[in-house]
């Protein structure tokens, strides 16, 4: 499994935790329902700022985000 892959697992589990849609998501990250949905459906790949949100969003490590074990 890929980077892309981890994140993209771990924000639709993270979502689901927080009983959030990604649209609601979308508009906490100043992005388009459009770009998150390209983003979850791996249609665009995630920038680091786009990670670092979601990661601070979720108070997680961007480690944690990408699935990379200490």
């Amino acid at each position: 499994m890929n980077y892309q892959q981890n994140i993209v697992n771990k924000l639709k589990e993270e979502l689901k935790k927080e009983n959030m849609l990604q649209k609601d998501f979308a508009k906490k990250l100043k992005i388009s329902e459009v770009h998150m949905s390209r983003l979850v459906c791996q249609e665009r790949k995630i920038s680091l700022t786009i990670a670092i949100k979601i990661a601070d969003y979720f108070k997680i490590s961007l480690d944690e985000l990408v699935g990379r074990k200490q």
